[in-house]
């Protein structure tokens, strides 16, 4: 969880999506500031995903990584100034199924 002390966090948020793409309504739902900033399209082991700066109320600026697999919506973020090691974290994913 995002602390005060601004400790280094991340979170992850999974849901059901049946969708093959994530919507503009689905998007605005689970991000109400509605901003995305320099989206980026990345693989998350074999899976496309988009990373983008964001404005998250009550985190300020964020960096995120959303993508679908299997039916499962996933929305990563964490504070903007964590950008890389966030990065790094996506990069060594892995699904185990």
């Amino acid at each position: 969880t995002f602390g005060a002390g601004r400790e280094r966090s991340f979170q992850i948020f999974a849901t059901p999506y049946n969708e093959t793409q994530i919507t503009s309504e689905r998007f605005r739902k689970d991000n109400p500031s509605g901003y995305m900033y320099e989206p980026v399209d990345v693989i998350i082991d074999g899976v496309r995903a988009t990373i983008f700066f964001s404005v998250t109320p009550g985190l300020g600026d964020t960096r995120e990584v959303w993508f679908i697999r299997k039916g499962i919506l996933y929305e990563a973020n964490t504070r903007k100034e964590h950008d890389q090691w966030l990065g790094e974290i996506m990069q060594s994913f892995l699904f185990v199924d």
